[in-house]
This record gives C-alpha cells, structure tokens and sequence, in this order.
C-alpha cells in the first residue's frame, strides 16, 4: 500500500515538474505577444497622439494584456523616480525586476534597450526604435512557438517518463 502511495507521488510530481516546462513555454510565448501588442499601441499614443509618457504608462498598464500590464503597473510606479535616476534606468531596471515577464537573455536586452530612445528623440526616430523592437517581438515570438509546437510534448513525456523509471528502479 505504501509503495504505491510512494510510486504514485514520484510519477506524480515528475509529470509536474514536465509540465511546469510546458507552462513556461506557453508563459514565454504569452508575455512575447503580450509586449508585441503593447509595443504598437506605445507607437500609437506617441506618434499620432504625442501622449507624455507618465499618462502613456498608465493607459498600457489598463490596456496592454498581461503580463505586459504589470510591466507598464511597474513603470508607472517606477517613474515618480525619475528625478534620482535617468529614464532609461528605470526602463531598464523595471524590464529586470518584473518577474512576470519571461524572457531570456537576447529579449530582456532588446526591450532593455528601447528604454534609451522612449521620450528622448522626435516622434520618427521613437518610431523606428519601437517599429525595430516589434518586429524583433515578432520573430521572438516566431521561434518561440516553434519551440513550444516541437519541445512540449516533449517535456511533458520527459516528466512521466522519470517518473515511472524511478519508480521501476526503486522497485
């Protein structure tokens, strides 16, 4: 009775653990759209409504799907700082410390970067900054579903698999 009780919570959690990769894929996915959409209404209010960025901040962290509105939540709490730290500082250290947003290393640094061109050049140079962040979003995004179309069922089988071959081998 107690062996099964124990082989059951092995393969049990082992299958949760496959699964948390599976979510984390989906979740890497989520927040790459998620900043994609949020980037083209950004482009909207700065160039056709030349919207200041404290009142930008607060109509993405209403309007941007999650978890980009924690982002924009983030930023607009962030911002009353900006007398004690350059804008792109903050920008930067909001994209590091909002751990809502999964992204690796290449994509942390391109929206890191955007952050020294938001509210400091004219509208058609903030909107070739944005326009590149987009597109490279987009092809983010692009090789990320990929990776969740190929690796899921993967990682998924991966979990139940160890599961069942701990349990055959403390059997």
């Amino acid at each position: 009775m107690f062996r099964m009780i124990g082989a059951i919570l092995i393969i049990s959690s082992t299958a949760a653990w496959g699964l948390s990769g599976v979510f984390r894929l989906r979740d890497h996915v989520r927040t790459l759209s998620s900043l994609q959409q949020s980037l083209e209404l950004m482009q909207s209010e700065i160039c056709e409504n030349l919207t200041p960025l404290p009142e930008l901040f607060e109509i993405l962290a209403e309007s941007a799907p999650s978890p980009a509105s924690v982002f924009y939540k983030n930023l607009t709490v962030r911002i009353r700082d900006i007398g004690e730290k350059p804008f792109p500082q903050i920008w930067s250290d909001t994209v590091m410390e909002t751990s809502q947003l999964v992204l690796d290393a290449q994509e942390t640094l391109t929206l890191s970067k955007l952050g020294y061109s938001i509210g400091k050049y004219d509208k058609d140079a903030q909107k070739a900054a944005m326009t590149h962040t987009y597109n490279s979003f987009g092809r983010f995004r692009e090789k990320a579903e990929m990776e969740m179309q190929r690796d899921s069922k993967v990682k998924a089988f991966t979990g139940i698999a160890a599961g069942l071959f701990t349990v055959i081998i403390l059997a």
